[in-house]
């Protein structure tokens, strides 16, 4: 019987009268594993490092463009609808005016005609006063001042009318004055309060573009240390086997 020279025998005992015998065929094989391709890793150089700044500055300053497109949009439209309201209120004191005018001109025309009523009056009963003024002079005095006194009377509550209308129509135009600075008030906190936010957006935006590139930069960084180790790992495999073998 011929034996493989990796073929071997070993005999043991077990018991009395008993013998185990162990066929060995051949030594235990090392499998090596299939090398695995290494894959091309793509370094990161300035140029591209360059380019993908350029296009994040590019797309920030799209982005900007696009939020004060927006802003001015919405600017526009406060624009638009602060003068629609100012026309409405132009127009709300131009009609009042008019009623106040048209109620001063009524008003003239109701004391013209009272005037006239009482001058009416008054020649009338003048010339009553003057018939029995042969009969009472006293009767004539007494009359002639009250007249004087109505008169008197009537005069001053028409001043005194007239210059409640005037303090109204001041009153009404210091009001649209005040409502006028009131409207650019708040005009100026919007304009404010749209500059802080553009700020503010630029500001978060600088970050996050900062923060992506790091991270951009050490996963490069990681990447290529991988490539390393996985070249040098075959070359360590094989001095290992040879070490085995010997």
């Amino acid at each position: 019987m011929v034996l493989d020279k990796s073929t071997e025998i070993r005999c043991t005992e077990e018991a009395k009268g008993g013998l185990k015998y162990d066929v060995i065929l051949a030594e235990a094989a090392i499998d090596t594993p299939p090398k695995r391709p290494v894959s091309p890793i793509k370094s990161v150089s300035n140029d591209d490092i360059f380019e993908k700044l350029k296009a994040a500055e590019e797309r920030r300053l799209s982005f900007e463009a696009s939020k004060r497109n927006s802003l001015n949009s919405r600017f526009e439209k406060f624009e638009e609808s602060l003068k629609k309201k100012e026309e409405e209120e132009m127009e709300k004191m131009k009609q009042q005016k008019e009623k106040l005018d048209k109620k001063f001109e009524l008003h003239i025309e109701k004391r013209e005609a009272y005037l006239n009523d009482i001058k009416s009056k008054l020649k009338d009963h003048l010339a009553a006063i003057e018939k029995a003024r042969l009969s009472s002079d006293k009767q004539e005095q007494e009359t002639r001042e009250q007249m004087e006194i109505k008169l008197k009377l009537a005069a001053e509550q028409r001043r005194e009318k007239i210059s409640k209308m005037l303090d109204r129509l001041k009153m009404h135009d210091e009001r649209g004055k005040m409502l006028r600075k009131s409207i650019e008030c708040k005009k100026q906190e919007l304009m404010n309060q749209i500059d802080e936010k553009l700020a503010i957006a630029g500001e978060r935006y600088e970050k996050a573009e900062t923060e992506r590139l790091q991270k951009l930069k050490e996963h490069d960084q990681k990447v290529e240390m991988v490539r390393q180790k996985k070249c040098k790992s075959p070359e360590e495999n094989e001095n290992k086997l040879i070490a085995d073998q010997i």
